[in-house]
């Protein structure tokens, strides 16, 4: 015959284990999921989407560039400054459906006008060859 203290052990042991499993990814959702944490992804989000899929595509395909070399040679000129600021509100005006959601997220948190990025082409000059600097006006 089986002694009945033996699956309370076990489950016991089941439940202490769950709770410290449980314990533990609360701990690091805490850290890793914060409204400043998760605003900057979404902004992020909003800033490639603008520049890949409509500032790039606008500068580039300006009447004034009649090979990739005049192309390379305008972006060359703005490595080191960077285009003018674009502001929350400009990539929330342009907001595709995809961004839609991100969007949303991060007008709770940032001023439309006060948060804003700065682009920076990089060699080779291509749609994802970029960087970009914000400056957030938001409260977390």
């Amino acid at each position: 015959m089986i002694s009945p203290k033996f699956p309370a052990k076990k489950i016991i042991l089941a439940v202490i284990i769950i709770a410290f499993i449980a314990v533990v990814v609360a701990s690091i959702s805490s850290i890793v999921f914060t409204p400043e944490r998760l605003t900057k992804s979404h902004l992020d989000n909003l800033a490639s989407d603008y520049y890949e899929k409509f500032y790039y595509d606008q500068f580039a395909n300006s009447d004034k560039f009649k090979s990739i070399d005049d192309l390379d040679s305008a972006m060359k000129k703005y490595v080191d400054t960077g285009f003018s600021k674009v502001t929350l509100r400009q990539l929330i005006l342009r907001d595709q459906a995809d961004t839609k959601s991100s969007a949303d997220y991060v007008l709770k948190y940032c001023d439309e006008e006060g948060t804003y990025v700065i682009f920076y082409p990089e060699s080779p000059f291509d749609r994802t060859s970029y960087h970009t600097e914000f400056t957030y006006s938001c409260t977390f």
